[in-house]
């Protein structure tokens, strides 16, 4: 964004770090990432603590990862306050950095990328006046609306030089979907999807959770559905349009995926509808 393009050094709180800080360097800006050990050195991130895990449904796993990522938050928040920062764009998930942003001498934007959710949503009302605050979707804008009413829509950036445009598909005869392969991901519907259009599904991302994968994903392993990791950019454009016919979505209602058909099919129906189960956010 042009906030963001206007300021020679700025400060990234990331979840998960993204190609972004790159690009930014790219174009002459000074970044700091502050990312969890481990994370890609091509970032160049300035690591505050080892990666924190989920604790899938463990209540002391749960405390623990609590108390190591506010530790890891406050961290960052005094690093930011003495480091002379023009801007800090806030990507992260904690409620930390949006209370102590009325600390803050520097402009702070902060990206909405998931659903609003409790503890999120009170940083957000306790955040600094006037902050900037950024959704990846209309539809996301729309669920924030009650708190951000004015939030701004930019959507995630596309590396265009990895995921290269093609006018035509190609005719190859499956889907693709990727992504975190949770419980509110949807990978399984992705497949039911897949197979209720009559289509052959690939898809990819890591496992964090183990029970969803053994009850949920694997027994719907097949012919049709395979499984090829958890890859990188570069390999995932390669299972991407032009190559596969389609890519499936997840649009967050459970009885509901959709796949976003490039190539029409023969299947009448390129919007599966009907109804479909869920998992009760397993555990591990």
């Amino acid at each position: 964004s042009s906030s963001l393009q206007s300021h020679p050094q700025g400060v990234m709180l990331m979840r998960s770090p993204c190609p972004q800080s790159g690009a930014l360097r790219a174009r002459g800006h000074r970044v700091t990432l502050f990312a969890s050990e481990g994370s890609d050195p091509a970032l160049v991130p300035d690591p505050v603590c080892p990666p924190t895990g989920d604790a899938l449904g463990d209540p002391v796993a749960c405390e623990r990862i609590e108390r190591a990522e506010l530790v890891a938050y406050e961290r960052i928040m005094e690093a930011v306050a003495r480091g002379g920062f023009d801007i800090v764009h806030n990507n992260s998930l904690h409620d930390l950095p949006l209370r102590a942003s009325n600390t803050l001498a520097v402009p702070m934007t902060t990206a909405l990328h998931t659903p609003p959710f409790e503890s999120l949503a009170e940083g957000v009302r306790a955040a600094k006046p006037g902050m900037i605050f950024a959704a990846v979707s209309p539809s996301l804008a729309q669920e924030w609306q009650s708190l951000v009413p004015d939030a701004r829509i930019i959507g995630n950036g596309i590396d265009l030089s990895t995921f290269a445009f093609s006018p035509a598909a190609d005719p190859a005869d499956y889907v693709f979907w990727s992504g975190r392969i949770v419980p509110e991901k949807g990978t399984h519907l992705a497949i039911d999807a897949a197979r209720r259009a009559g289509m052959r599904l690939r898809f990819a991302g890591p496992q964090p959770n183990p029970r969803y994968w053994n009850e949920w994903i694997a027994p719907r392993l097949g012919e049709d559905v395979a499984y090829v990791g958890h890859l990188s950019h570069r390999e995932l454009a390669r299972q991407l349009p032009p190559h596969a016919r389609a890519a499936t979505g997840y649009d967050g209602d459970p009885a509901r995926e959709i796949l976003h058909v490039v190539s029409p099919p023969s299947s009448s129906s390129s919007r599966p509808g009907g109804s479909a189960s869920t998992p009760e956010s397993p555990a591990g």
